[in-house]
């Protein structure tokens, strides 16, 4: 055999064994931003350049009008029920998108249910579901604004703290405590950009309230969120800072959640990207493993949301228990200017929407239509 021979046959058996192994060494490396308060990173749809927003609770993806008018999305004439994160119920067309690619990995005949909801309309994203993010692992970096994906499981080390996961509809959940309180099925949801959100229905839960109550412990505001659905109703939503809150025997401290009735529990983007340097998705172990900050804190919010309906400016959310607040505005009142800004300045819901959610305000100066300004500042984790 001449040597030609020998490295023709050494090249052929590596090739053949690469092959029988079925292994897919590939990794596709891509920035993301969380600019639009959600994981933003580029794909695309039927070959077109597309913004995908990662949500690990949605079971798949969600596309809009916009998608399905510009990115070849078929749009099919069967309905399927969709339960959206304010616990409303629709019957929504699905649409099928010929070919997903993430980097350098490609998906067939990926379904996703058609909606125009606004905020993702306003921003120009798809909603890139549960249903694909499972078939890959993800390295998330939040220091360098870096994805790394690939069908096999990523690198770790021996000192990053572990999530063992399972799957629901094909969205994360995982098992967690908040002092004695043991929770099954909390979902690990990516496209809630809050830190935390727990259910009242609880009787232990309601005593635990009520306790921080009588120690002046929680903030409470009525408020109207976004959701795949529409804007819901005003509810009242209970904020506190958890002492304390273990997954898989590590503990995190000062955490803060919002308690509100008919949801599930969830950990959302910001519990991570406020704790986490890295966090690595592997779905092939089910586990999920964190890079820790050394020190973390969580940003403050707002008493006072605003939104704009039919060319108006409106209080979409409000607190109850700060008293100058509580005393100053009420849901769906009407005001003058946020801002320097009055509905007349914008061209549309989606300017609006692009203006106030993305711009990283100290404060907020709401004008009334009685010309009473009020100076709006954040309030501090309790």
């Amino acid at each position: 055999m001449t040597l030609r021979e020998i490295c023709f046959t050494v090249f052929l058996s590596a090739f053949v064994l690469s092959g029988c192994n079925g292994q897919d060494n590939r990794i596709s490396e891509l920035p993301f931003t969380l600019d639009k308060r959600l994981l933003v990173f580029k794909g695309q749809l039927n070959g077109v350049e597309t913004n995908f927003a990662f949500d690990t609770g949605a079971a798949e993806g969600i596309a809009t009008s916009n998608e399905e008018n510009t990115k070849g999305i078929e749009r099919k004439t069967s309905t399927q029920r969709i339960l959206d994160g304010n616990g409303k119920i629709a019957y929504l067309q699905t649409g099928i998108t010929k070919e997903l690619s993430i980097g350098d990995f490609k998906f067939k005949n990926v379904k996703a249910t058609i909606t125009d909801m606004q905020y993702l309309q306003c921003m120009n994203l798809y909603l890139l579901g549960a249903d694909v993010i499972r078939q890959l692992n993800w390295e998330i970096d939040f220091e360098k604004m870096t994805l790394k994906v690939s069908k096999n499981t990523l690198e770790t080390t021996v000192d990053m703290p572990i999530i063992p996961i399972n799957y629901e509809y094909n969205t994360i959940v995982t098992k967690l405590k908040i002092n004695s309180m043991d929770f099954k099925n909390v979902l690990i949801d990516f496209g809630y950009t809050g830190v935390m959100e727990i259910p009242t229905g609880n009787g232990t839960i309601k005593q635990f309230i009520d306790y921080k109550k009588s120690k002046n412990l929680v903030a409470t505001t009525v408020s109207s969120t976004y959701a795949a659905i529409g804007i819901s109703k005003p509810t009242f939503v209970e904020k506190v800072t958890l002492d304390s809150l273990t997954i898989n025997g590590k503990q995190f401290y000062n955490i803060p959640a919002e308690f509100k009735a008919n949801i599930n529990i969830k950990l959302g983007l910001s519990f991570f990207s406020s704790t986490c340097k890295k966090l690595i998705i592997n779905n092939n172990d089910k586990k999920i493993y964190l890079q820790l900050k050394d020190n973390y804190d969580f940003k403050s919010s707002f008493p006072v949301a605003v939104v704009m309906k039919n060319g108006s400016l409106k209080i979409a959310a409000t607190s109850i228990s700060d008293q100058l607040i509580a005393n100053s505005f009420v849901i769906d009142e009407e005001i003058k200017t946020i801002n320097g800004k009055s509905g007349s300045d914008f061209k549309s819901e989606c300017e609006f929407l692009n203006w106030y959610y993305l711009t990283a305000w100290d404060k907020l100066i709401i004008k009334k239509i009685n010309g009473q300004e009020i100076e709006v500042r954040r309030i501090p984790n309790r």
